[in-house]
């Protein structure tokens, strides 16, 4: 069996688009998951699964989603090896283990676009910083994230694909529940 985490973008956020842990636990299962958990109200999915094919799952989570709550919920995933790799091609290491919550990682559907990896670089975002690696961009806001542009809706969607993001300490949460799976 292969291990998963699924993450949302979007739900119960301030109200909006709210979705109970208990019940998409419970959808998931009806997918034929595996070992279904979730973590904070986010929409973290930790699960295995026989299906190896990623874009497939995700097709399934998000239609599942739909069906279920009415809300067309982007559904990012990635392998439990992959989320591992993640962890340790952190560039901001010292800055993570100082202050988790100050860096983030933003997880896409796909590779970005060059020209909106270049719009993101000109986003006036003051001491923040990011590094794009695969379909991960890690990101460093000494301020704290909800003061960075970086995260904006405005400037992720330069990117050309579905983004959500993580702050490192879920990021290590869930690769700490991947393993435990």
């Amino acid at each position: 069996m292969a291990k998963w985490v699924a993450l949302l973008r979007g739900i119960n956020v301030s109200g909006h688009r709210p979705i109970r842990m208990a019940e998409l636990r419970s959808w998931m299962e009806e997918l034929g998951l595996d070992k279904v958990a979730t973590y904070i109200q986010s929409g973290n999915i930790v699960f295995s699964a026989q299906d190896r094919s990623a874009g497939r799952l995700a097709q399934r989570i998000r239609a599942q989603i739909l069906t279920h709550s009415g809300f067309d919920v982007p559904v990012v995933l990635r392998s439990a090896a992959r989320m591992s790799s993640i962890a340790k091609a952190n560039p901001f290491p010292a800055e993570a283990a100082r202050e988790g919550k100050n860096v983030s990682v933003l997880f896409l559907s796909g590779k970005p676009k060059a020209d909106g990896l270049v719009a993101l670089s000109e986003v006036d975002s003051g001491d923040d910083q990011f590094e794009a690696i695969g379909k991960e961009i890690y990101v460093l806001c000494p301020n704290g994230a909800a003061r960075t542009k970086l995260l904006s809706g405005s400037a992720l969607r330069k990117l050309g694909v579905d983004a959500t993001g993580r702050n490192w300490k879920t990021v290590m949460k869930l690769n700490e529940m991947l393993a435990e799976l």
